[in-house]
């Protein structure tokens, strides 16, 4: 079939083309990875009955909020 031209040509991706495809893939990754890791520090907080952050936990104020928890749960205190 090939040798009458019966088979159509298939496009390949550039090296420009391959290089964003494994960039937005590797960004995908670490967006994935991110949500994974947060939901699993809702989750440890949640089995230890640290009572939920009024707003947001990952922002700067709730990062914060965090750390003092740890702390709080460190020295025996809640």
């Amino acid at each position: 079939m090939h040798a009458s031209g019966f088979l159509p040509e298939v496009w390949s991706p550039d090296d420009d083309t391959q290089a964003l495809r494994r960039l937005v893939a590797k960004r995908v990754q670490v967006a994935s990875h991110m949500t994974w890791v947060r939901n699993r520090i809702h989750s440890v907080l949640h089995a230890n009955l640290i009572p939920p952050y009024s707003s947001k936990l990952f922002s700067k104020d709730g990062r914060t909020w965090l750390a003092a928890s740890r702390a709080r749960r460190i020295s025996g205190g809640r």
